[in-house]
């Protein structure tokens, strides 16, 4: 017989098993998840779908039919579109462009305060049996906007790279896989702003165009967290023994500042205690370098039994890490967990810490020789303790409990993390899908946030519990969110953007090269590579580049900036020139450019000098700097200085033609000295001396008359034997030297200058020379003559005038040499008193050396006078005339060298040059001639007496009688031809005459031929 099961107990067994089912497809259920999408961005491409693959957990098998796998889109499913299966960790969902999106798919535009996002997203979900029921959690998907590029700034760089380019754009989303490319060759890249990126120019080996991309579309965005510096951070509890060993720790970071102050970017300490005490370990950065205060350091280690057991290093932070995404590795290795304290000296190491840059090894590995062991702690993100807070932005936190070697650390700087991968301890992404908060109040705008219960990142898995805590209610410690790209593409449109290499600039040479502190020089360079653009620019120091002139490819004009000369009382400051042609990237001139300051004029010495003068003029001021354009400035007249002292600049006035008043100035480098209030005068001297000269002119004109005529008298009687007996060819060189004395004269008429000082001084001295030593030299044959009794024809030789002539222009001669030698040398001929008149000038050295020689010529003239004293014929003894004219030219020069020295009035000055020139020739003149036309005339009276006499008292006249008469009336103005023509008749009657005296040979001895000449005593014996 059958049995059967009762029905009671069919449906309890059925209901057994549905609950088994239920249970198994709960069981299933409960697994699944989403981790993470990639690509999740749409394309900006109109019409251009994307493939994402979404990985996470879908259970064993593929569901039946295909049809249940389904992508969802928008915060309530409100798009189902077709998914495909893959694997069990993988399904695909084929999404379109996000032009072509559903209307019906909201989108999220705010972050949680609600600020605009750059880049908005929807909701991704998961659903394998038609939407009957989810897999948990969902994805964000991103519509980045479109970005397009529109200019370099700048557009050219030297082939040798490193040009910092700006490169404008629309749209631009930050991004941390910014490569930039130039031509083939691709180089970092970095995020500024919505509207630039920043581009490194790589280097090439030739010039010329390329074409530059930027990798700026996106596939994979990301979102991250802003610190700001004040009282941001989150902190987690994490039990010690997940921190105290092995472990990595890693995150993508942008820090806004790196120096200046000490933050903390993550550290784990013992909760209460203070910073850096009993922590499991720490990293800083921006900490003040110990051997340059303008560098910081990014630091790292940990401490053991309350600081007393220190481990940590420190390595220099570059200043490109500023603003700029980095990629950090911090690695810490245990080789021997089993010693965890040692104090003593020569603990051996247990383990290293190695910090990678963007994948690369920075510095040497750390070795440490004491472990942690501090308890429970608290992990602070951007924080030490409650204190040194992190500014920047920070992303994709992630500690692992195991060692990272090199290649791993590259390797998962390219991967999407989902935080299940083995070994994780915590996994902070900051994604929205994984953001807890809550908003209990609202600002006035009903819209903004106040209020939140609380704010938690949340580890993208959840088995890990370590929640990263950033505050609730009003205390908000977590600032704004971040977006920015993970990993982008080249477009593949071109962007028509081009980059021109060249090759560098070079600068040779360039003028002027001195410039005012108040800027406005223009200053040309000369050199080779000048390129014609906008960015050819000049740079003076440290000041800010000025646009250049392009003249050609090796010439260019720039102006020079103001410039502050911050040192007290320096008149200038020498600097650097640099010229570059991308504004960029300078070359520097092997010359110095030197500020000075602003001339400034005190006073002038003098305030005034004649029309004509060529005398220099001293400007007292400051900031005078000596250039080849210095000029000094009168009125408008510009005149080149004779030399230039920082306090003081000596220059020639310019000449005019009638009297002007004018404002002294100085220029340099083409600059005028601020305005002053010194006044130069220019005026006609002339006009003050005028009246004066015109009366020393009459008196002159006198004087020369008197010359004239004693000098046609000289000629007229050239063969009387008294003026023979003074030797007449002497005294046409007394009266050239008289002539030069009138010259002199007539030169010191004119308002002094180089010119006319140089013929006056000449003629004056040369006046002297002629005169005295003409007389000297006549007088010093007569001395010889007459002291010599033993005098033969051989030894006469000497005495001819021949000789004496040569004799005298060698005496001259010395004269001339002199003063060629003081016309060559001295520049300072004219001198301006204080009140501006000009006069002419000797310096010391020469005068003394001029008067020196006048002195000896005097000396020698003395010595002569006092030779010839005893000589009884009054025709050949001058001895009493010649101490006579040394006396009256002594005493001119004695008595108006200290008046002409300390007169300042140019009127007396003028009188007392030309009275003392005229009082001596005139005296010397009359001395030497007025005696004996005196005794010619009487001479002739007596004669013509006689004559008459003897016509009253005899009938006819004869030539006995006369010549008789003649004689007795004073044989020495007989002529010598009578005397012979007379014969022995005369010798017979009148033998008083007979026998020639020691005169009359001496006569006879200068005139005769060398043939007739005899000694006085041969002449007496005869």
């Amino acid at each position: 017989m059958a049995h059967r099961i009762p029905v009671t107990l069919w449906k309890s067994l059925m209901l057994v098993a549905l609950c088994v089912v239920v249970a198994k497809d709960f069981a299933g259920a409960s697994a699944l998840r989403v981790d993470a999408a990639q690509p999740n961005c749409l394309s900006s491409t109109p019409g251009e779908g994307v493939t994402v693959v979404v990985s996470g957990d879908f259970g064993p098998s593929a569901p039946v039919p295909a049809s249940n796998l389904m992508c969802l889109l928008g915060s309530s499913a409100q798009s189902a579109l077709a998914g495909t299966w893959i694997s069990s960790t993988r399904v695909q969902c084929d999404l379109p462009a996000a032009n072509a999106m559903p209307a019906s798919v909201d989108f999220v535009l705010r972050d949680y305060t609600y600020q605009l996002l750059p880049a908005k997203y929807m909701q991704l979900r998961i659903t394998l049996d038609s939407n009957a029921t989810r897999v948990p959690g969902w994805l964000p998907v991103f519509t980045p906007p479109a970005t397009s590029l529109s200019g370099l700034v700048p557009d050219r760089g030297p082939i040798g790279g490193n040009t910092h380019v700006t490169v404008s754009s629309v749209g631009a989303i930050d991004n941390r896989d910014l490569r930039c490319k130039f031509g083939t060759v691709e180089t970092n890249g970095n995020f500024i702003d919505a509207t630039s990126y920043h581009c490194t120019s790589a280097t090439v080996g030739s010039p010329g165009l390329v074409d530059v991309e930027l990798k700026t579309e996106p596939t994979q965005m990301s979102m991250g967290v802003y610190l700001d510096g004040v009282d941001d951070y989150g902190v987690a509890p994490i039990p010690v023994a997940e921190l105290s060993l092995n472990m990595t720790f890693e995150t993508w970071w942008r820090p806004a500042e790196i120096r200046g102050r000490l933050q903390a970017l993550i550290q784990s300490c013992v909760p209460g205690e203070t910073p850096e005490t009993n922590c499991e370990f720490w990293i800083t950065v921006a900490r003040p370098s110990a051997t340059d205060p303008n560098l910081s350091a990014f630091g790292f280690g940990h401490e053991f039994y309350n600081g007393q057991n220190q481990e940590d290093n420190y390595y220099v932070l570059p200043l490109s890490a500023q603003s700029q995404w980095q990629h950090v590795s911090v690695v810490r290795e245990i080789w021997d967990p089993t010693l965890a304290v040692c104090s003593t000296a020569g603990c051996p190491a247990i383990g290293e810490y190695r910090v990678y840059w963007n994948g690369e090894l920075a510095g040497e590995p750390y070795q440490f020789t004491v472990n942690t062991m501090n308890g429970t702690t608290n992990t602070y993100v951007g924080a030490l303790y409650t204190t040194s807070f992190f500014k920047g932005v920070i992303d994709d936190v992630r500690i692992v409990d195991y060692p990272k070697t090199q290649a791993q650390v590259q390797q998962g700087m390219h991967d999407v993390y989902t935080g299940y991968e083995p070994g994780t301890i915590v996994s902070w992404d900051f994604e929205p899908n994984h953001q807890v908060f809550s908003v209990t109040s609202y600002q006035s705008d009903m819209v903004t946030p106040h209020q939140y219960t609380n704010f938690i990142t949340t580890p993208s898995n959840p088995t890990v519990p370590y929640q990263l805590n950033m505050g609730g209610g009003t205390a908000l410690f977590a600032g704004q969110i971040v977006q920015a790209v993970a990993f982008a593409e080249f477009p593949a449109a071109p962007s028509g953007l081009q980059f021109l290499y060249y090759t560098p600039e070079t600068i040779t040479d360039f003028a002027p090269q001195h410039g005012r502190t108040s800027g406005g020089t223009v200053v040309t360079v000369y050199g080779t590579g000048f390129l014609n653009s906008t960015y050819l620019s000049c740079r003076f120091g440290l000041a800010d580049p000025t646009p250049a002139n392009f003249i050609n490819s090796t010439t260019l004009t720039c102006i020079s900036p103001a410039y502050s000369i911050c040192s007290q009382g320096s008149e200038s400051l020498v600097i650097q020139l640099f010229v570059s042609n991308n504004n960029q990237q300078f070359v520097v001139a092997a010359a110095n450019f030197t500020y000075y300051q602003p001339a400034t004029i005190q006073s002038v010495s003098p305030t005034q000098a004649p029309l004509t003068s060529t005398f220099p003029v001293t400007i007292f001021g400051s900031g005078f700097i000596s250039t080849p354009e210095f000029r000094c400035l009168f009125g408008s007249h510009a005149s080149v200085p004779l030399s230039i002292t920082p306090t003081q600049v000596v220059c020639y006035p310019p000449p005019a033609d009638s009297g002007e008043i004018v404002v002294v100035s100085v220029t340099m480098e083409g600059q005028t000295s601020p305005a002053s209030q010194v006044i130069f005068t220019l005026f006609d001297q002339w006009s003050v001396v005028e009246t004066t000269a015109v009366g020393i002119a009459i008196f002159m004109g006198i004087c020369f008359a008197i010359v004239v005529f004693v000098h046609i008298w000289l000629f007229v009687h050239r063969n009387d034997k008294a003026v023979k007996a003074s030797a007449p060819l002497f005294g046409q060189f007394i009266l050239f030297g008289a002539y030069l004395g009138f010259g002199a004269v007539s030169a010191f008429f004119a308002t002094p200058t180089d010119a006319s000082c140089t013929v006056g001084i000449w003629f004056v001295f040369l006046s002297f020379s002629f005169m005295f030593a003409s007389l000297f030299i006549k007088n010093w044959r007569i001395q010889h003559i007459f002291n010599n009794k033993k005098l033969d024809k051989a030894a006469s030789k000497n005495l001819t005038d021949l000789r004496l002539s040569i004799a005298l222009f060698f005496v001259v001669g010395i004269m001339i040499i002199i003063l060629a030698v003081w016309t060559g040398t001295a520049d300072d001929k004219v001198q301006i008193d204080d009140e501006g008149f000009a006069s002419c000038y000797v310096n010391p050295t020469f005068q003394g050396i001029l008067f020196a020689y006048m002195g000896v010529m005097m000396l020698f003239g003395i010595i002569l006078a006092i030779r010839t004293r005893n000589i009884k014929e009054d025709a050949f003894n001058e001895s009493r005339l010649i101490s006579v004219a040394i006396y009256n030219v002594s005493f001119v020069t004695i008595i108006m060298i200290p008046l002409v020295t300390f007169t300042t009035d140019v009127r007396a000055l003028l009188v007392m040059k030309s009275v003392g020139i005229l009082f001596a020739v005139m005296v010397t003149v009359g001395l030497l001639f007025f005696p004996k036309i005196w005794q010619a005339a009487i001479h002739q009276r007596r004669v013509a007496r006689m004559r008459n006499s003897s016509d009253q008292n005899t009938p006819g006249p004869t030539n006995s009688n006369t010549n008789a008469a003649s004689a007795r009336a004073g044989g020495i103005n007989s002529p010598r031809g009578s005397q012979n023509n007379e014969g022995s008749q005369t010798r017979q009657t009148h033998s008083h005459v007979s026998h020639p005296s020691s005169d009359e040979a001496a006569v006879d001895m200068m005139q005769l031929p060398m043939s007739e000449f005899k000694s006085p005593s041969e002449q007496l014996r005869a």
